[in-house]
């Protein structure tokens, strides 16, 4: 089952926020109002968030494999005279265009599969 993005947003506001609050809701009014049930009901809710929590980290993280993976490097090899900011040099390992995703992924440093090239001496 393949979520959209709206659906696991809302199923994870659902894990990581209401549930927890009612839990703590329940808890705090069943013993000012003498609810029925305080530890079956918060127990009950804690185990659902955690399940659905589990469930929910795996398929984020079974996602970020699999379309998620990196296209290539980002490394910075200087600094640029005139701004001060880091030079950076890109390095694809594939092609970004994915058609319907907008997001591209690339690790800082440098490609291990690139030689690193040899360091000159300074002269003096």
């Amino acid at each position: 089952m393949k979520l959209s993005e709206k659906n696991y947003d809302l199923a994870k506001w659902v894990v990581q926020i209401l549930l927890p609050a009612f839990g703590a809701l329940y808890a705090g009014l069943s013993d000012l109002l003498n609810l029925p049930y305080a530890l079956e009901v918060v127990g009950t809710t804690s185990l659902i968030a955690v399940f659905l929590g589990t469930i929910l980290g795996i398929s984020n993280s079974n996602y970020k494999k699999s379309v998620l993976n990196n296209a290539g490097y980002i490394d910075v090899v200087g600094t640029d005279p005139d701004t001060g900011l880091p030079a950076v040099q890109l390095n694809l390992t594939k092609d970004p265009t994915t058609p319907g995703k907008d997001t591209v992924v690339l690790k800082v440093g440098q490609d291990p599969n690139v030689p690193t090239p040899p360091v000159e001496p300074p002269i003096v």
